[in-house]
């Protein structure tokens, strides 16, 4: 088995470790980077009046603290898309009112906020650039929404893939952690004139990314872990090692 990790670089890293210890080969191939965006005026207005914060991504709440700071969320309650999410508020002591316990998608996050019975809450979402807006449309039928704060940008990286492209051709397994990634590692694969071969095994976050491998690459097999952290991700290809 070699696992070909898609994550960006320092989760890749994280990742790779993790599959050391378990004596799986593989290789750090990081498909995009993030950058912080500075926000609007109208959004640090719209942040100073929301009551309700919603993270979709660790991605959102490390860029977020980049630019502010604890204080700014006194007095607000937060929801996190999952697991990852959660964890990363906590890292800096932010209490988390809302989380899914499993299937980490904004469809599974909304489901949760609406047994919370909300009332007059002003929600903002906390996301990256040209993000889903699933949450937004759903949440605007029953509650205020604030415009979204697009707090970073996903880019294809430059000059950390392997020194030997031709390793790529070895893999037995991808992983797959968001449509994003899928997006950045399928064209990052065309520019290198690069196939995924018919044997190798995608292995998605969850259910729906699995259903947007499967547009692109419906000759391969797919194997969907319960969410798209790192010990799900670790779970499921331990239980298809053999």
């Amino acid at each position: 088995m070699l696992v070909l990790i898609t994550r960006q670089k320092e989760n890749a890293q994280e990742f790779a470790k993790i599959l050391k210890k378990e004596n799986i080969k593989n290789i750090s191939f990081p498909v995009l980077d993030i950058e912080t965006l500075t926000p609007t005026d109208a959004n640090l207005d719209d942040l100073n009046k929301s009551t309700f914060l919603i993270f979709t991504s660790q991605n959102s709440v490390v860029a977020f603290m980049d630019l502010f700071s604890k204080a700014d969320l006194i007095g607000k309650r937060v929801a996190a898309i999952g697991a990852a999410t959660k964890k990363a508020l906590e890292n800096f002591q932010i209490k988390v009112d809302i989380s899914p316990k499993e299937d980490f998608t904004s469809e599974k996050l909304l489901e949760e906020i609406t047994k919370f019975k909300l009332k007059d809450e002003l929600i903002i979402i906390i996301k990256g650039k040209e993000g889903r807006s699933f949450l937004r449309d759903e949440l605007s039928k029953k509650y205020t929404v604030l415009n979204d704060i697009n707090i970073y940008e996903r880019k294809i990286p430059k000059n950390i893939y392997p020194a030997d492209v031709s390793s790529l051709n070895k893999v037995s397994h991808i992983c797959i952690t968001s449509v994003d990634v899928l997006k950045n590692f399928s064209d990052i694969y065309t520019s290198l004139g690069l196939k995924v071969r018919g044997e190798v095994f995608f292995i998605a976050g969850n259910k729906r990314i699995a259903e947007e491998i499967k547009k692109n690459f419906s000759n391969n097999k797919i194997i969907i872990a319960e969410n798209p952290s790192n010990e799900a991700m670790l779970d499921i290809i331990l239980q298809h090692s053999d």
